[in-house]
């Protein structure tokens, strides 16, 4: 389709724009001081739950409700405090290594994260979004896994604890890299 018309899913980057915020509980947890420690991805796709992508991100499926005509709001950890553990998976060279990123092993993680999803939520209610943003696709598993009320609209303080549970069963990567490490001997 792009080809003939410059439009559809290729006409995208997928990430139509960024924020980075600086959220309350930066100060509280002593986190970088003055930087940001969220990062928030807009992207102008709706989800399936079945689709490759979603395999690769490696969300449970019970998140992803079928909602093809969509945008997504996701927060990222700028500062995250868990730190996961690389392994051998074996003497043998060519096996591939363990990797345990045990997210949300610190939790001030979970704290900041509930607070970026909560941010998001609050975001869709800015007068920008007027008549445009319906609802959220993860209501089916907010009311029928979580035991969210119907009346959830998870903008609110109360909610974090309906979003640190989303949070823990949604931890993922963005595949960017974020450190480096020393390897082999110390001369």
């Amino acid at each position: 389709t792009y080809v003939f018309t410059q439009k559809g899913p290729l006409a995208t980057n997928a990430v139509e724009a960024m924020s980075f915020v600086r959220s309350h509980l930066a100060e509280k947890f002593n986190l970088v001081a003055e930087q940001p420690d969220l990062q928030f991805h807009f992207m102008t796709f709706g989800a399936e739950p079945n689709t490759p992508e979603v395999k690769m991100i490696n969300v449970k499926k019970e998140l992803v409700a079928t909602c093809p005509n969509g945008m997504h709001i996701c927060p990222t950890l700028l500062h995250p405090k868990s730190a996961g553990v690389l392994s051998l998976g074996s003497a043998d060279i060519n096996d591939h290594p363990v990797i345990d990123p045990r997210y949300y092993s610190d939790k001030r993680d979970v704290e900041v994260m509930a607070e970026g999803l909560r941010l998001a939520m609050k975001s869709t209610k800015a007068k920008a979004y007027k008549g445009l943003v319906k609802d959220t696709c993860v209501r089916p598993y907010l009311e029928d896994v979580l035991g969210a009320p119907k009346t959830f609209q998870g903008d609110k303080e109360e909610d974090l604890e309906i979003w640190r549970q989303v949070a823990q069963a949604s931890a993922t990567t963005v595949f960017h890299p974020v450190g480096t490490c020393k390897m082999g001997a110390k001369d």
